[in-house]
């Protein structure tokens, strides 16, 4: 089964469903694809806003008209508005994590693999971030002492987390 085609449209804020399904039908492709997915957003009585997705799937016969169409609507406004908030929320950590005068890295417990750094960690150590990310901070040549390393491993491991602690990292310059 092709994958279904993704659209937004705004176009239908204000109208009912029933309304819109005239103007719906006319986004769904004559090509092969089987399957069409729309959300729209629907602005309701005291201004409030509810966002709509509509699959909707045509059934043609041999030569090519259209027989039926089959479909489903689901309120997705709840979803839409926690996708918002987690945009948001990421926009916030990402604007402190990369504007802190602290160097950081962060590390992907389970791979060791290294998957971003801040601006302080590339102005202090010297790694861009494309040496460093995607690669384990072993492989870079961070660790000054790989004993440590296991160590801190360890710690991580049973604490489930790291705080307050120093690590004598390895500049790139000395690294290389």
């Amino acid at each position: 089964m092709e994958r279904p085609v993704e659209r937004v449209h705004t176009g239908y804020t204000g109208q009912a469903p029933e309304r819109a399904a005239p103007q719906l039908r006319c986004h769904l492709p004559r090509a092969a694809i089987p399957i069409t997915r729309l959300a729209y957003s629907l602005l309701r009585d005291k201004g409030r806003l509810r966002w709509l997705e509509v699959t909707a799937s045509l059934h043609r016969d041999p030569d090519g008209s259209i027989q039926r169409m089959v479909g489903t609507v689901k309120d997705i406004t709840e979803r839409r508005n926690s996708e918002q908030a987690l945009m948001r929320s990421e926009a916030k950590f990402s604007a402190l994590f990369q504007s802190s005068p602290d160097p950081y890295l962060l590390v992907n417990a389970t791979t060791q693999l290294v998957i971003e750094i801040n601006q302080s960690f590339s102005r202090v150590f010297g790694y861009s971030t494309q040496d460093i990310i995607g690669r384990t901070a072993l492989e870079v040549g961070l660790w000054r002492n790989e004993h440590e390393r296991a160590e801190v491993v360890r710690k991580i491991d049973r604490e489930k987390g790291l705080e307050s602690i120093e690590i004598d990292f390895l500049t790139a310059r000395v690294a290389a």
